[in-house]
């Protein structure tokens, strides 16, 4: 990899490993949230601030382990936090790994994560409840996955080599790298219109496209 892309990589890995950090906090404090409850009914943490603005009212109902998919006597009935532990776990790891594999392997782990946030969202509606940790780690979700994806983008063998569009096309990269909430979508169609452009150019340079 040249030495842009490894300063790209460096960037949009440093970004994953430090939402992986925020998600690990949130999913051990609502872990240790879960079992004090479950030893102390009258236990009242600090994210419980009223009845509506509660995070242990959907901690503690059945979609609290296992998200509610699994019977309680299946191995993958656990807590919730526990599967949250595991993924920022893994997410840091393989996104460190310079393979565009992991990489589309962490994208796809980051898909299925948003997809249970919007499950769990609707759950939250349907108890009229907001969860601050819920919603912190629903954010942290979409971080990480936009940043997954940019890391993805960024391995594609030789998007980084030479010529003006590759040049701008990194420009591009960085700049919504750094900028986390940038669309996701916006990127994707300057991706493929830049890599189109540089297919272009190539077509003419290589004779079949002159005159």
């Amino acid at each position: 990899m040249t030495g842009v892309g490894n300063c790209a990589f460096q960037k949009f890995n440093a970004g994953i490993v430090l939402m992986c950090v925020f998600g690990l906090i949130f999913s051990y404090y609502a872990y240790t949230v879960e079992v004090k409850k479950d030893q102390d009914d009258s236990y009242q943490p600090l994210c419980d601030i009223s009845e509506h603005i509660s995070c242990t009212k959907v901690f503690m109902t059945e979609y609290g382990k296992g998200f509610g998919l699994f019977p309680k006597d299946s191995v993958f009935h656990i807590r919730n936090p526990i599967y949250g532990l595991i993924f920022y776990t893994l997410v840091a790891i393989l996104s460190m790994i310079n393979n565009y594999t992991f990489s589309a392997a962490t994208v796809i782990l980051g898909i299925i994560s948003n997809i249970l946030s919007i499950y769990l969202s609707h759950i939250l509606y349907l108890y009229r409840d907001i969860c601050v940790v819920c919603i912190s780690t629903y954010i942290t979700n979409a971080m990480i996955t936009s940043l997954l994806l940019r890391l993805m983008l960024a391995r594609i063998p030789g998007l980084f080599n030479g010529g003006v569009s590759s040049r701008r096309l990194r420009c591009k990269l960085e700049v919504y790298g750094t900028r986390v909430g940038a669309s996701t979508p916006f990127l994707l169609a300057s991706t493929l219109k830049l890599l189109l452009r540089d297919s272009d150019d190539l077509y003419v340079r290589s004779g079949f496209g002159g005159a």
